[in-house]
């Protein structure tokens, strides 16, 4: 579980992606991406709207914009 260090974000272009993850992750899912450098709480359901593609799976800490990167496992 790596936080997206290299990775810049497509609004931005800062290299500052965090995994945001959806619905009820368990203590041990968070205190793993807590030592991994942080997770982002998306919400309880993920967006599934297939005109816009898969749901955000990463969230950039410098101006927050949500987007899609393939980097996460599922």
């Amino acid at each position: 579980m790596a936080v997206l260090t290299k990775v810049s974000c497509p609004m931005c272009g800062e290299p500052e992606g965090i995994r945001l993850l959806w619905g009820f992750p368990s203590l041990d899912e968070l205190e793993a991406y807590g030592r991994a450098g942080g997770v982002v709480i998306g919400g309880y359901e993920s967006p599934t709207d297939a005109a816009d593609g898969p749901p955000a799976d990463t969230e950039c800490r410098h101006c927050g914009h949500r987007w899609f990167s393939g980097e996460w496992p599922s």
